[in-house]
């Protein structure tokens, strides 16, 4: 993937990736910049504050009859009659795509919702105090990890803790919970001669399957998009392209006006007076001048310099102009985005000191440092999901988790 969010980050200054349970294991899908939407309140650069994302695909009939097993007829019905009159309409009023014939847009919608559940300081495994669900039966368990019993008494609590607790032992707490819909818009089934008695067709819907709860605030639960940005702020992404395009323009207009000034440019010969060279022929003159041979003319006394002249039209010099302000306009691009001489791996200066070369890389990278940290912040999100979220999934599921630690090891 890492190809790819370079490709994305270049163009579109974010990378996104989805972790969910499929097929016994803990997989990723990349979400397509352009497909993907988030609370643009939001303020962190990973968008680990935003209330909500949304997502659209195109999925075949025959995938969305597989993956959601529960659908109605009147639902199947209306969906394959999309895919039948695809090809005739516009589905509501968009461009028609011919690469997406027979697929479906679908819509999923992801939001930051509450619940309540009574929360209380217990002695973990290591020893550490830490506050935790009480009487709480985690997925895939039949027992609460802790229950009254393993609850810290009150005069050992500490005065914060005593404040979040409310004054008592454990405290109803309002906690993240991430609620989600899958769904077909109305607008899209009743495009063309649809049924327009049909109504939003919601594919799957509820709590997202294993949450990932922030292990510094067991209250708060991370997001399930795990994005990197390059610049972002305010709700405003840019993105390397937003920042050189400008310059690049005017390189192309550049490079426009030198073309047609070179497209509209000829030669450079000799221009002579036919009313003065007699009876010579032309011809014979033309082959004179490209020997270098004499041209006697019928001058009548008035010298031969208005005789003969030269013309030229071959490029001036304001195509060399045009060059130099291209080279300064790609020395801009450079300087903003750190893609220095030394960085590419070129010099025009054989005689550089290898020391003022790792200047100029290590300046160049500290430009670039955003573009990387944007690629990091996605893996390690990616990574802490499959820390948190997988290692149950897993636990869950341990087929694949014997295969890959053994039988012991999955015990454990």
């Amino acid at each position: 993937y890492k190809g790819i969010f370079a490709r994305d980050i270049a163009l579109a200054g974010i990378n996104i990736m989805a972790g969910y349970p499929y097929s016994g294991e803990w997989v990723f899908e990349r979400i397509e910049p352009d497909h993907f939407g988030w609370d643009r309140s939001a303020k962190d650069q990973c968008l680990l504050d935003s209330e909500y994302f949304f997502e659209d695909s195109l999925i075949s009939a025959t995938t969305i009859f597989e993956r959601y097993q529960n659908l109605d007829m009147a639902s199947r019905k209306a969906i394959e009659n999309y895919t039948i009159n695809y090809s005739k309409y516009s589905i509501a009023a968009l461009p028609l795509d011919v690469t997406a014939a027979g697929k479906l847009p679908v819509y999923k919608a992801v939001w930051r919702d509450l619940t309540v559940d009574t929360f209380g300081y217990v002695t973990d495994i290591f020893g550490q105090r830490i506050l935790h669900r009480i009487n709480y039966v985690e997925e895939g368990e039949e027992n609460p990890k802790y229950t009254f019993k393993d609850l810290v008494p009150y005069k050992d609590l500490t005065t914060y803790q005593k404040r979040v607790l409310k004054g008592g032992v454990t405290a109803q707490l309002y906690v993240d919970m991430w609620r989600q819909c899958v769904f077909v818009p109305q607008e899209i089934l009743t495009a063309g001669p649809g049924d327009r008695r049909v109504k939003d067709i919601v594919l799957e819907y509820g709590p997202l399957p294993y949450q990932e709860p922030d292990l510094y605030k067991p209250t708060n639960m991370l997001p399930p998009y795990k994005v990197g940005t390059w610049s972002y702020m305010n709700g405003e992404l840019l993105s390397p392209v937003d920042v050189v395009i400008n310059p690049q323009r005017m390189i192309n207009r550049f490079l426009s006006v030198m073309e047609n000034q070179i497209n509209n440019s000829g030669g450079a010969g000799v221009v002579f007076d036919k009313d003065l060279t007699g009876a010579t022929p032309e011809d014979e003159i033309r082959n004179k001048i490209n020997r270098g041979e004499a041209i006697g003319v019928n001058a009548k006394g008035r010298g031969v310099q208005n005789i003969f002249g030269r013309y030229d039209s071959t490029p001036k010099e304001a195509i060399v102009a045009f060059s130099n302000l291209i080279e300064n306009f790609k020395l801009g691009i450079e300087q903003v985005t750190g893609m220095n001489e030394a960085v590419k791996g070129e010099s025009s200066n054989p005689d550089q000191l290898v020391g003022v070369m790792q200047l100029m890389i290590q300046r160049g990278s500290v430009i670039q440092a955003p573009f990387y940290k944007a690629i990091m912040d996605l893996y390690k999100g990616c990574y802490q999901s499959i820390a948190t979220s997988g290692k149950r999934y897993y636990i869950d599921n341990n087929v694949e988790l014997i295969d890959a630690v053994g039988e012991d090891s999955a015990d454990i």
